[in-house]
């Protein structure tokens, strides 16, 4: 059995009239995307829900879920510690992409993770993921939380 398999039907949405559609939200940051190298194991993980979550959203595309990928760039926190605060304005980046979490992109972007440069590339590797996505014979959920493949 699968990860996918044994993780995902747990939080399959079954079809009915009081649930039209729902969201899952993965976020990352942009390490998975510009390769840290003081961080190998932090880019490596970020990589690594990338593309579980590219896949789920794959495997869920014939349901009501919506998988929405969050890629936020270094955002000023106080995880960073006591004066050492760096990056967007937390504020600032939460009033633009909580709007953006409604389900109609499947990535949301901020500052230099929503350039046209960065969304051309992203652009450039789901048209690959698609490409490629059906040579394979995959489970995929039906509507009504069945599994298909």
């Amino acid at each position: 059995m699968t990860f996918q398999k044994a993780s995902v039907p747990g939080a399959r949405v079954r079809s009915n009239r009081a649930l039209r559609t729902a969201r899952a939200c993965a976020g990352r940051a942009a390490a998975r995307a510009v390769r840290q190298r003081f961080a190998p194991l932090y880019s490596a993980t970020k990589a690594a829900l990338h593309s579980y979550t590219v896949n789920l959203r794959h495997t869920l595309k014939a349901t009501p879920v919506r998988v929405v990928e969050l890629m936020p760039p270094a955002v000023a926190t106080e995880r960073a510690g006591p004066g050492q605060a760096h990056g967007a304005d937390l504020a600032e980046f939460c009033d633009t992409v909580f709007p953006l979490l409604d389900g109609s992109r499947m990535e949301v972007g901020f500052g230099p993770t929503a350039t046209p440069g960065f969304t051309e590339q992203r652009a450039a590797e789901q048209r690959a993921f698609d490409a490629m996505s059906d040579r394979f014979d995959v489970p995929v959920y039906r509507p009504d939380g069945l599994v298909e493949g």
